[in-house]
């Protein structure tokens, strides 16, 4: 017989003695949160893009104002998703949509005017086709048939939070005399002027991480895209992880 020495952790003793990264995670720190991105396409081309899952054939572009988003699907739908993003204050704010047998999505909650999407997941369903939100034929965010989530490497801080980010990683299949370059680029626009910043630049060939002792802040209404260019186009992510603490925290 194998006995077992873990403790158990049904305990409160137990549980509020777990590290601070642990409890963040657990969502029992006020003002805080877990921040994870994930972003990928399966062929990430020659310039420099976030890896998204339209980034074979399109840049990501922030949008310049506040747009009414149409959400749509490429075949009909029964579910529900929740968009995360922010107004033109740069305050979050969520929708849920609705798809009823339809390819087109109704707002049930929330309002369909966005300034930024950082995120759509679909909380109930699952998609039998590409679902997009877009205003005039640009597209802002996107979720693949069957994913549940939107997969790409941008992210926008939201008015009185910091975003520090603790590790970033970066793949591609591209090996030998093919190389990839990765980089991340930030903007800020709080005044109405855009202040764009390489942040980082680095080159590799199949795999980049990057673990920060310190974390790298990222102050509020900031945003940032981690970006791919590989020497030939082939499948490449970026998967990011950091905490949003808000700045009256002590």
């Amino acid at each position: 017989m194998i006995s077992s020495t873990y403790p158990a952790f049904n305990s409160t003793e137990n549980s509020l003695s777990a590290d601070w990264a642990s409890q963040v995670g657990r969502g029992k720190v006020d003002g805080a949160s877990l921040v994870n991105i994930q972003g990928y396409n399966a062929t990430m081309p020659s310039s420099f893009r976030a890896a998204w899952e339209l980034a074979n054939t399109t840049a990501y572009v922030f949008p310049s104002s506040s747009l009414t988003m149409t959400f749509s699907s490429s075949s009909a739908e029964t579910l529900t998703m929740r968009v995360d993003g922010l107004d033109t204050s740069y305050v979050t704010k969520t929708a849920i949509v609705t798809f009823s047998a339809s390819t087109s999505g109704t707002v049930t909650i929330g309002t369909a005017d966005f300034f930024r999407i950082n995120r759509m997941t679909i909380t109930s369903g699952i998609s039998a086709g590409n679902i997009s939100a877009a205003n005039g034929g640009v597209t802002y965010s996107y979720i693949g048939a069957g994913a549940g989530v939107s997969q790409a490497s941008i992210y926008t801080v939201p008015a009185g939070y910091t975003f520090y980010l603790t590790r970033a990683q970066a793949f591609t299949t591209n090996n030998g005399a093919q190389f990839c370059t990765y980089r991340v680029y930030s903007q800020t626009l709080p005044s109405g002027v855009t202040t764009p910043q390489t942040v980082l630049t680095a080159p590799f060939t199949q795999f980049y991480s990057s673990t920060r002792v310190v974390p790298r802040g990222y102050v509020e209404k900031t945003d940032i895209q981690w970006q791919l260019m590989q020497s030939n186009p082939a499948p490449g992510s970026i998967q990011v992880e950091g905490t949003l603490i808000i700045n009256t925290a002590a």
